[in-house]
């Protein structure tokens, strides 16, 4: 798990973080990403456009995989199915809200 923080704070250092706030906002997408893996878990992120999003999903890798909506991506990149909107979604983990 350490070496998974550190690639996703480095990538978020590169996105102008300061060390602490990258190690901060990498300990939330591990913690998200690994709830959604036990269930669905509800989060906000900021969108491309800065308007805020309010979703609630989970995260099946088997799932994902069969539907072909599997690609790799960057260590920044959270994937998971909105229950809300009923379909696969993504977004940037320096995007994340962290309350």
């Amino acid at each position: 798990m350490r070496q998974q923080l550190m690639k996703i704070a480095n990538a978020l250092r590169k996105t102008g973080l300061s060390l602490s706030k990258a190690l901060k906002r990498a300990w939330a997408t591990i913690k998200l990403r690994t709830e959604m893996l036990i269930r669905p878990v509800s989060f906000s992120y900021r969108k491309e456009n800065g308007e805020h999003r309010f979703a609630t999903g989970y995260y099946d890798p088997n799932v994902l995989e069969t539907t072909g909506h599997f690609k790799p991506s960057s260590p920044l990149v959270i994937k998971y199915y909105d229950t809300l909107a009923e379909g696969w979604r993504s977004f940037r983990a320096d995007r994340l809200i962290i309350n």
